[in-house]
């Protein structure tokens, strides 16, 4: 429901550690056949290859519909990042878009991103100017690293949510969608900090 109590109808997908395979080609499949207006990536387009050729090959039916996200795979090697960089027309590893009145912030957890960064300015002041959008009625954020986790990498997603959490209820994101652990995790609404 918007502002104004109308509905608006959105098919957007967000995949995340697509790597180059078998299931890479089922998904593009899948996501083909609900003809999305948008497809949002969480990262790990690329795993372990000398190269991107294969994930540009792969998704090129789907190219002109995708905003991604760098995630730790696609930055490892300068050459893969290159590839995928240029491939997007990335002119930042982080942007944001906008899908009628949902604006979309694509983060990078691969880039420096603490209080202060190129990165962190970017986000504040793109959220403040969105805060204010009439126009727009949903805040979505897409990374590839989480701001929780209960298994892998725990002390970077602490890391992630001190420095994002506070900043995000502020200006009222009101999903941030990740992938990076390959395991299906989600919360309760919930506050920083606050049990």
């Amino acid at each position: 429901t918007t502002k104004d109590n109308s509905i608006t109808d959105y098919n957007f997908v967000a995949v995340g550690d697509w790597y180059c395979n078998e299931e890479t080609k089922k998904t593009i499949n899948n996501i083909l056949e609900i003809h999305p207006e948008l497809i949002i990536t969480t990262g790990d387009q690329v795993k372990e290859s000398p190269s991107a050729q294969c994930w540009m090959d792969m998704s090129k039916p789907i190219h002109d519909k995708l905003k991604i996200a760098i995630g730790n795979h696609d930055a490892e090697f300068a050459n893969i990042y290159k590839q995928i960089v240029d491939y997007h027309q990335l002119k930042s590893p982080y942007y944001s878009h906008d899908l009628k009145n949902v604006h979309f912030i694509s983060m990078s957890t691969e880039h420096p991103y603490e209080k202060g960064s190129k990165q962190y300015e970017f986000i504040k002041n793109d959220l403040k100017k969105t805060s204010n959008n009439p126009e727009i009625d949903w805040i979505v954020v897409h990374q590839h690293k989480p701001l929780y986790s209960t298994k892998q990498d725990k002390q970077e997603a602490e890391q992630l949510r001190d420095i994002y959490e506070q900043l995000f209820q502020k200006s009222d994101v009101d999903l941030v969608i990740s992938s990076h652990n390959q395991y299906y995790e989600r919360t309760y609404p919930i506050l920083y900090n606050a049990e």
